[in-house]
């Protein structure tokens, strides 16, 4: 079944625990998944060598665990009210616009966002990801508490693979890994505002590669601050300090939640209703 860009899985109901294999470009990841209630639990090996015995994680292993629960289904909005004659509505621009809008345009937005850039004396920092991804989700966290300094040096612009027209061309564009290494999000790349490349995410070469995204390993933030620290040259020390303490607590909040996840698994007391995301 395909899951996104050149990804499958394959599903084993009657393994126990339940397996799950997700293959891209020959590198196959192996895992275990169990679904009750509206709440799926899948922790595989990065390494594709050995399968999970439970959804138990080690700091240092290469075993990840995830736990998502479906949200329910939210209301429409009301329709705003109409503008009153003789009074100009309020625009946005489309680089301030949600890029993850379902429909958007990436070529639009990216050219937005440049122009912008342009003006300001800023750069793009191009973030591709999608809405389902654990780890995207984990970075709006992440970008939400350090908005202050990426405002000033940076226009952020959210590259939806899924829901965005023109996002893969645009992908493609900057992104050289593509076809060489499996693919993985979320990757960024700053650009000036010609567009021009200055600094990027790292490539999947092999299973400990440094990918540069803030919340995973101590190298992972470094390369992270590293890319602003070449990319944004009026960015102070001070502000890749903060940057570089931000991205250490939400990786902390990260491993505590992992953590209480896997005892609350080793507890028989503990209630699925009481499990949280």
């Amino acid at each position: 079944r395909d899951v996104g860009e050149d990804m499958t899985f394959v599903l084993d109901e009657k393994a126990s625990p339940k397996a799950i294999d997700f293959s891209q470009r020959g590198r196959i990841v192996l895992g275990i998944y169990a679904f009750d209630d509206g709440t799926l639990k899948v922790c595989i090996d990065l390494e594709g060598k050995d399968r999970p015995a439970d959804f138990k994680t080690k700091q240092g292993s290469r075993q990840r665990s995830y736990v998502l629960k479906r949200q329910p289904q939210k209301a429409e909005p009301p329709p705003k009210p109409p503008v009153p004659k003789g009074v100009e509505a309020p625009q946005q621009t489309p680089a301030r616009q949600s890029a993850s809008a379902r429909g958007a345009d990436a070529e639009e937005l990216l050219a937005a966002a440049l122009k912008e850039a342009s003006a300001s004396n800023k750069r793009v920092l191009l973030v591709a990801c999608t809405a389902t991804c654990l780890p995207c989700r984990q970075l709006e966290e992440y970008f939400a508490e350090v908005k202050p300094i990426l405002d000033k040096h940076t226009i952020l612009f959210k590259l939806d693979l899924r829901d965005m027209k023109n996002a893969d061309a645009v992908h493609r564009r900057f992104r050289r890994d593509i076809g060489k290494f499996p693919s993985f999000m979320p990757w960024m790349v700053v650009l000036d505002s010609s567009a021009r490349p200055l600094a990027e995410s790292g490539s999947l070469e092999k299973p400990d590669s440094v990918l540069g995204i803030p919340q995973g390993t101590d190298a992972d933030r470094r390369y992270f601050v590293n890319m602003l620290r070449t990319a944004c040259d009026r960015m102070t020390d001070g502000e890749l300090d903060q940057l570089d303490k931000a991205a250490k607590g939400l990786h902390d909040r990260i491993w505590a939640k992992a953590k209480s996840h896997n005892a609350e698994a080793a507890n028989p007391v503990t209630k699925r209703s009481d499990l949280k995301p």
